[in-house]
């Protein structure tokens, strides 16, 4: 398959160091007691990524490392990773994202909004990830920023954008929900 990026194009992608293990579990389901649920009942599904970042151009993308940054493209295409692409992006959508994406090149790394969202998933009120989210302003994690910047444009199925993890936008993308495809895939 050749492969060609564009502005907009979504990529989320694994590792298997202890850290990226740690937040693929956390996001299999919202509340711990969802995921006690499914493992009883024997329906729980897998998080298959834990990072996500997004095309700026055929060869940069913004992610965020710390700090939200722009860097080569090429360095990710080694990893297990896959890229959703929304056929139905406008002009104005594509605008509209280079926009967001440049007010937030610099910014920081969310530790308010990762406590959100763990006391979400400890007690099942889906509120502490969004009011934390909101106390914390212009702070956010990788998949909470793409969500942020995506909306208005799509809400991968959720409420507030806060509430996001790479496990609910790939199941929204990769279900091909509102024209979105997979472009490219390494695994």
């Amino acid at each position: 398959m050749t492969y060609t990026p564009e502005l907009g194009d979504i990529f989320l992608c694994d590792s298997n160091r202890l850290g990226a293990k740690i937040i693929k579990f956390l996001q299999e389901a919202p509340t711990i007691w969802i995921w006690i649920y499914r493992q009883i009942r024997g329906t729980q599904q897998i998080c298959r990524y834990y990072h996500a970042g997004m095309f700026v151009s055929p060869s940069y993308i913004v992610e965020q490392q710390g700090k939200v940054q722009q860097v080569k493209a090429d360095k990710i295409y080694s990893r297990d990773i896959i890229i959703y692409r929304n056929e139905k992006l406008s002009p104005f959508e594509k605008r509209l994202l280079t926009k967001r994406v440049a007010e937030d090149i610099g910014k920081g790394f969310d530790v308010v909004l990762i406590i959100g969202k763990t006391l979400t998933w400890l007690t099942g009120i889906k509120w502490f990830a969004v009011i934390l989210g909101k106390l914390s302003k212009n702070e956010e994690i990788c998949i909470t920023r793409i969500s942020k910047w995506y909306r208005g444009i799509c809400d991968f199925g959720l409420e507030n954008w806060n509430l996001a993890t790479t496990k609910n936008v790939d199941t929204w993308c990769g279900n091909h929900i509102n024209g979105w495809e997979i472009v490219y895939e390494n695994k």
